[in-house]
This record gives C-alpha cells, structure tokens and sequence, in this order.
C-alpha cells in the first residue's frame, strides 16, 4: 500500500520561474536589462580613466569579469526565456560584431529584426560588412551612427562601393545603396569625423530625421559650412554638437562665427528645440544658439577653457523666449558668466536649471556658494514660487557627502526654500567600485558587497548540488541530456558575451 505522503493530492507542488506569467517574466528582463546599461556606463566611464590613470584599467577588467550581462543569461535559459529577452538582448549593433563568424551564421539571420540601433563604426574588413547588411532585416534600425573612416572605407566619391566591394558593378546608384535605404527611415543620426561632402550625400535620403549628432574636428573641414548643412535639415528638432580632435578624445574649440554672420540663410534654418556644445571654450556658441532663440527648448552647453582660460560667453541681450531647461557643464570658467547674465528678460520661460561639475574636493560649501547665490538671485528677480523653478547641481564622477546636503538643506530654508537638488551620475552603481590604491571591496570580509557575492555563489553550489543529486537519482538518459543542453547552452553564451 502507498504512502498517503507520497500521493499526488499530499505532494508539495513545485514551482519554478519558468511557471510566472509572460508579463511577470518580461518586468524581470527589462529590470535586468536596466542593470545591464548601468553597468555599461560605468564601464565607458572607467574606460576614460584609463586614459589619464592607467590604474584603473584593472579596475575596468575585473569589473567587466565580475558582472556578465544579466539578460544574455536569461536569453540562453530556455526557448521561452530567449523569446522574451531577445528584443532587450539585441538592441545594438555594430560593425565591428558583425564580423563575427556567430554574427553571421546565428546572430544575424535569426535576431537582426531586433535592432533598433546600428553602428557603422570602424572594422578589419569593411567588404564584408558591406555586402552582409542587405541580407539583414534592419526595418526596426531608427536611430544610426555613421564613423567617416567606416564611410570613406566602404563608398567611393560618387557614391558607390569601394571597388573592392563584390557588390560595384550591382549598385551604382546611391539611392540603392544599404545605407541610403536606412538613411530613409532613421529618426536619429550620428555621424563621427564626416566630410561635408559626405554630409551634403546623406541628407537628401533623411527625410524623417529629427535628432542630428555631429562629433566633428577643425580638420573636417564643417565649421565653415555648417549653415548649409542646416538649410538641408528642416525638420531637424535636435541637434548636438561635439568638437573633438580627430586622433585623441581631447576637446576642440568650434567656431560658429560664418555661420551667424551668414544671415541670408538663418530664414532657411530648422526650428530647433534642444542644441548642447561639447568642446573647449567658444565665444560664439551662445551666439549660435540665438539664431533658434524663438524655439529653442532646451540648451546644453558643456565646454572647458582651453590653455589660456578663456572665459565662456554670456547669454548676451538675446532673449530666448521658449527655454524652459538650461545645463552648463565642463568648467566653472566657461560656465559662470552664463550664469550670471541669467535674467527674467533673457529666459522668461527658464523653469530648470542644472549645473554639472566633475568633482567636489573641498566641499560644497566651499566651492558652490557662489552658485548658489547666483541662481537665489535669479529665483528671486524672476519671482519664482518652488514649485516653478528647480535647481540641479549635479556630480560627474563624485558622490555628495552628508555634510553638502546638510548645508543645502540649511541654506535652502534660509533663502526662502530655494529648490536645489543635489544629483550624481546614474551610471555610477553602489557595486563594482575600488579605489586602486585602496583595498577593493569585495576583498574587505565583512563588507556588504563581500557578504552578498558569498552568499550569491553558496546558492548557485547548492542548485548545482541538488541537480547533481537528482540526476544521480532518477539515472535516467533523458534527465542527463536535458542537463548537458543546459550546460551547453549556458557555455555557448558565454562564449558569445567573450566575444
């Protein structure tokens, strides 16, 4: 006679996270893949310093090592859990992973209508990639970037392929081409170190853009022709501007004096709502944002001073009628006499302010009071309520200790509750980071982060042990070849995610 215990109707059901339903199992990819972009921006982040502190490249290693893509490992669970993550799994792509053998018999055919970014970037074979991105299905691609050296490796001067493309004698015509086919349906553009002429090609086929990235350099050759590019443009909503030198990431100065002097064409110009300058110092970039003054929305200026400290340029006796969100950024130099020409009469409309600093060594009380006073006066000329105006003032790779926000709080109630809102970068996560020359974290043994990474593993071991035992117990072949899939497949992404 059976145990009753071991009846079905007394059993203990199982469930498993394969159980939850599709909507349950879609929020815990799009979480996952939050945590994923964090990381990733942290790791760009730690990229940069390696340029100036090779210390930090084995912080950037181990990083990278420690914190796998959360999403690639559900996409490589099972036939379902791929199915849900695969639009978050591949959402850009790259030139450069497309030279991968796995991109190209696996990764493409099968998952190339989830793209929704590509970037033609620079590669070790561009026939190849040239003649692969016909066979992809791009249609979901809104938002590409274009590098010069890609451009000018892959078309010719008149706009067909490079001869040694295996497609010249097919496509002659431009319009034919892979890249004016996505040119026709991309919103966002982002072009990188490209000629005019090169610019002057494109733009006919861009007929929905409404987001232009320009990172350009003097040698381009764009700062003298930059009011034809717009007139070409006239949907154009968003433009950013970034002047960098062509062999380093070190910023330049951009010049927009031709093109405010160029006053017969400013009629033909888009109506634009946001435009940010990243670069050095320059005088007339304020200047060139009041040619769009009338509909400029949001403006972003985040400039350092060059050798000889030039400071910023003012907002000037223009009044920009439509900004309602200014943010100045890069140095205290370029930055501060913006903010100290800001009036009622200059932004009538300004509701929030955000001012960005890399660091704060001496604190806040030290180094930002005179901000602060500056945008009290502003509220108060303005007659601004709290509720109307907000001030950001915001760390670039710097956290605000407890005593910057006491003094906050404490001035803001002293000056009328000015608002102020003390921020860092988001990518900045709370794990991951080590001082080199400090103790890592995860190496302190009575550190929350040490404590979560132990009890992490101990629970993997313990799901490994327990399969182990299962399968030794039921002994049967299929059990161990549902096993051995699994572990293939979660070696084969691995694999992938080492690429």
């Amino acid at each position: 006679m059976l145990d009753p215990s071991t009846t079905p109707a007394h059993r203990t059901p199982r469930v498993t996270i394969d159980a939850l339903p599709t909507e349950v199992k879609t929020r815990i990819v799009e979480f996952c893949h939050e945590q994923d972009e964090r990381m990733r921006r942290w790791i760009e982040c730690l990229s940069e310093f390696d340029l100036s502190w090779p210390q930090y490249k084995s912080v950037r290693q181990k990083t990278m090592r420690d914190h796998p893509s959360t999403v690639g490992v559900l996409f490589g669970m099972s036939k379902t859990w791929s199915a849900i993550a695969a639009p978050f799994r591949f959402r850009t792509l790259s030139a450069s992973k497309m030279e991968s053998s796995v991109f190209s018999h696996f990764v493409g055919p099968r998952q190339s209508q989830h793209f929704s970014t590509l970037r033609l970037d620079t590669c070790q074979n561009y026939p190849v990639i040239t003649a692969l991105l016909p066979s992809l299905n791009l249609s979901n691609i809104t938002d590409l970037a274009i590098d010069g050296a890609w451009y000018t490796a892959s078309i010719d001067p008149y706009g067909d392929f490079d001869p040694s493309s295996i497609l010249v004698g097919q496509l002659n015509d431009y319009a034919a081409l892979p890249v004016a086919a996505l040119l026709r349906q991309i919103k966002t553009l982002r072009l990188v170190h490209v000629r005019p002429a090169d610019f002057w090609r494109m733009m006919p086929h861009t007929t929905h853009l409404t987001t232009l990235h320009i990172t350009t350099c003097v040698s381009d050759g764009l700062q003298p022709r930059l009011s034809g590019m717009l007139v070409d443009v006239p949907h154009l909503h968003d433009l950013h501007l970034a002047c960098k030198s062509s062999t380093s990431t070190e910023r330049g100065q951009f010049s927009f004096q031709l093109a405010i002097l160029d006053t017969h064409q400013h009629a033909l110009f888009p109506q634009l709502r946001r435009f940010s300058y990243t670069g050095e110092v320059s005088a007339t970039a304020v200047g060139f944002a009041a040619l769009f003054s009338k509909s400029l929305e949001e403006l972003t200026i985040d400039a350092i001073h060059d050798v000889d400290e030039n400071e910023g340029p003012s907002l000037g006796d223009d009044c920009f009628a439509a900004l309602t969100h200014l943010k100045l950024a890069g140095s205290w130099v370029s930055s501060w006499p913006i903010l100290e020409s800001i009036s009622p009469e200059r932004a009538p409309k300004l509701r929030d302010l955000t001012y960005e600093c890399l660091e704060c060594v001496d604190g806040l009380e030290e180094e930002h009071t005179g901000t602060l006073e500056m945008v009290d006066r502003f509220r108060k000329t303005a007659k601004r309520a709290p509720r109307e105006f907000n001030f950001h003032l915001h760390l670039n790779a710097d956290t605000w200790t407890a005593t910057d926000r006491a003094f906050v709080a404490a001035y803001s109630a002293e000056h009328n509750n000015l608002p102020i809102c003390l921020s860092c970068d988001e990518h900045m996560p709370s794990f991951g980071w080590s001082d080199p020359l400090t103790p890592p974290a995860d190496e302190m043994p009575d550190s929350p982060l040490a404590r979560e990474v132990r009890e992490d593993v101990k629970r993997t071991l313990r799901f490994v042990e327990d399969l182990g035992r299962q399968l030794e117990a039921s002994g049967t072949p299929a059990d161990w070849s549902r096993a051995a899939e699994l572990l293939r497949a979660a070696e084969f992404e691995r694999s992938v995610m080492s690429m």
